[in-house]
């Protein structure tokens, strides 16, 4: 085995082991942790939940249809999305290109900041991407 299998086998095998050593929460514990979370949302915050936008809406450029190159967050934009119509899905079609994992990454992961960290919920964001045509 050469050194590159070993390592992405090492990898995956700890990546393994470390969801496992995670405590579980049972099924009651998330249903009453669900259960409180709906109770103190407002309509409009639910209803926002189930809203999804693409990725050029909260994406710097030209219109809400349109990202500059390079891609980056129009941050107010992205709060307002967020905070104040309480988005709850993002959907990458970002000018229907690829992009590196590290931008990938930064732009997730700004994403999720804001709505993790000043969300009032602390509610993550699911990401989408669409890919009908395949992932390049």
């Amino acid at each position: 085995m050469n050194i590159k299998n070993f390592s992405l086998t090492l990898v995956l095998v700890l990546a393994g082991t470390s969801v496992f050593s995670q405590e579980k929460m049972s099924k009651e514990a998330i249903d009453k942790k669900v259960d409180a979370l709906l109770a103190k949302m407002t309509i409009e915050e639910k209803v926002g939940q189930m809203a999804q936008i693409t990725l050029d809406v909260i994406g710097k450029g030209k219109d809400r249809y349109t990202s500059d190159e390079p891609f980056s967050l129009d941050k107010k934009e992205t709060e307002k999305a967020l905070l104040q119509y309480h988005v709850g899905s993002v959907l990458n079609t970002s000018n229907n290109r690829a992009r590196t994992p590290q931008v990938w990454y930064n732009i997730i992961n700004e994403i999720q900041n804001v709505a993790v960290k000043k969300g009032k919920n602390k509610i993550p964001v699911i990401y989408g991407v669409d890919e009908v045509h395949g992932a390049t």
